[in-house]
């Protein structure tokens, strides 16, 4: 007879996963409501007006604990604000091993998951401005190489209407 593993957390019963959907459902909600805010807030003629817009969409995001990237390029879907978050902060990431030489060597797996994860943003990037993405045999993804790279957040920053709106940091 085998042993049974007693240290394995239960599996969520169907009330515990209606619940946590639930929840979720509530949060995308809200989040699509704080941005048609800042979209109206946006396209008002009015300045009080765009003014009650956003202070409503801040007061609603303070409260509800939203994260300000999820926020940005409310008249955009939602897809592009993560793509853009996405890219800042693995930029970000990529541009403190550029700055210290040291971490190449005790941290390469981290460094080249890091640039596995880049080049699934960029290719997310690459489909929201309908640039195709070659593919190896099989459908095997590639690498991007770095001119590829700055090409689609130029295309990112273009369609957005701001050149360097936190894509352009690592060039």
């Amino acid at each position: 007879m085998a042993a049974t593993d007693t240290t394995a957390a239960p599996a969520p019963t169907a009330t515990e996963l209606a619940e946590e959907a639930r929840r979720h459902a509530d949060a995308h909600r809200l989040l699509v409501r704080v941005r048609a805010l800042l979209a109206m807030a946006e396209s008002s003629e009015f300045a009080a007006e765009a003014r009650a817009f956003t202070d409503k969409a801040a007061a609603m995001a303070d409260a509800h604990g939203i994260e300000p990237a999820l926020l940005r390029f409310p008249r955009e879907p939602l897809r592009v604000a993560l793509i853009v978050a996405e890219l800042g902060r693995l930029q970000d990431a990529l541009v403190a091993y550029d700055n210290d030489a040291g971490l190449w060597a005790t941290k390469s797996a981290e460094w080249s998951a890091l640039l596995d994860e880049y080049d699934l943003v960029l290719e997310a990037a690459a489909e929201v401005v309908q640039l195709p993405v070659p593919r190896l045999p099989y459908g095997c993804r590639r690498h991007f190489r770095p001119e590829e790279r700055a090409h689609i957040e130029g295309l990112i920053d273009q369609k957005l209407g701001s050149p360097g709106l936190g894509t352009a940091r690592m060039r």
